[in-house]
């Protein structure tokens, strides 16, 4: 074969030489583009962080509305942070709109199910809703979430705000099942002692209210709020000579709290409508039972509709007809027992409605509480 058939040796030079340039030069592109999309990126970066800093000074200076459209311009550019989502669904409820916030949320917790600060987020707007019921289990979510930094005081915070929910709603089992992990609390300040022990008190629980303000004592006799919670818990246990002495030992330490003296009031009260305390003729046992049932059906008639298949208003019916029976000299007491039971029933049927502010409504409360134990 002829040297004329051969390619140039020169030619396969040129070819490897045009190819490494043409390589070079795509890979000087891609380092370039690579270059300007992190430029970018950082500028949009830079940008969603000085709106997302805007939102946070007009929620600062309560103009949720304003602020909600900052979060969102953030969001837009980084759609996929957690907290500029938390930052527009924050807004939207603070400024009426808790319908938003559940819409923006719900794309985020999809993504992170376990994100404590967004499922907290949530909860409060399905409250701001009045879901309630959907409410109460984000905030669980949120307590088993994962949270940055000090995760235990942050799950804390979280169960305090749920406990406290549940102590204005008066679900007193579901309050007690969330006070009992505080107990495992290390080392608890003294704040947050006080603060169990009187919600303790509300889940219906003062036997374990009484431990707490007992050990609260034990390290400062002198402690006044110490002394008065424990005087409720013993009224609420029906222990009412103790709760008097604990009570005016407190009001000697601060003489002249009003707070005080109406606990000391309603103690009074309370006996005044006990009809379990021991030497009562039986027209006073009457009498007191009656006052009692009056409370309960008062208390029952303010909680929402019974659903048609309860038993409830068919007991409150009764419990009418029964009250509005004369007292006869014969058969007091047993007429005295009978609204006794009705009254338990019904105090039973009502729970998680509201509790009364009326201070008379609040001392039945704590008499049907000690009849239902």
């Amino acid at each position: 074969m002829s040297d004329a058939t051969a390619p140039p040796a020169a030619s396969t030079r040129t070819f490897l030489v045009t190819f490494t340039l043409v390589l070079g030069a795509v890979f000087a592109l891609f380092v370039f583009d690579t270059f300007l999309a992190g430029v970018q990126r950082r500028a949009g970066a830079s940008e969603a962080a000085a709106r997302y800093r805007e939102g946070t000074a007009l929620m600062a200076a309560g103009r949720p509305a304003q602020a909600v459209e900052k979060f969102k311009a953030a969001l837009a550019i980084e759609r996929l942070d957690a907290d500029y989502a938390r930052g527009v669904a924050d807004a939207a409820r603070a400024a009426g709109r808790p319908a938003d916030a559940v819409q923006v949320l719900g794309p985020l917790l999809e993504r992170e199910p376990t994100n404590g600060a967004a499922n907290l987020s949530m909860a409060r707007a399905l409250l701001a809703a009045r879901d309630t019921d959907q409410a109460v289990s984000y905030y669980h979510r949120a307590i088993y979430g994962l949270w940055p930094g000090d995760a235990t005081a942050a799950r804390r915070a979280v169960r305090l705000e749920l406990v406290d929910l549940l102590a204005g709603r008066g679900s007193r089992q579901e309050l007690l099942a969330e006070l009992l992990p505080l107990e495992d609390e290390e080392n608890p300040d003294t704040a947050l002692q006080r603060r169990r022990a009187h919600l303790f008190i509300a889940a219906g629980s003062p036997e374990r209210a009484a431990q707490v303000f007992r050990q609260l004592l034990r390290r400062d006799r002198t402690d006044a709020d110490a002394l008065a919670g424990l005087g409720q818990a013993e009224a609420a246990q029906g222990n009412y000579g103790s709760a008097q002495t604990h009570l005016m030992a407190a009001s000697r330490l601060r003489a002249g709290d009003a707070a005080i003296a109406a606990q000391l009031a309603q103690v009074d009260r309370v006996r005044d409508m006990d009809p379990t305390l021991r030497g009562l003729a039986p027209a006073e046992r009457r009498r007191r039972s009656a006052m009692l049932l009056g409370a309960a059906l008062v208390a029952a008639d303010r909680c929402p509709a019974a659903p048609a298949d309860s038993a409830l208003p068919p007991l409150m019916d009764s419990a009418r007809a029964e009250l509005a029976r004369p007292a006869r000299a014969v058969g007091l007491a047993a007429a005295a027992e009978g609204m006794m039971d009705r009254a338990e029933q019904i105090w039973a049927m009502r729970e998680g409605c509201p509790e009364d502010g009326n201070a008379d409504q609040r001392a039945a409360a704590l008499v049907l509480d000690k009849l239902r134990e």
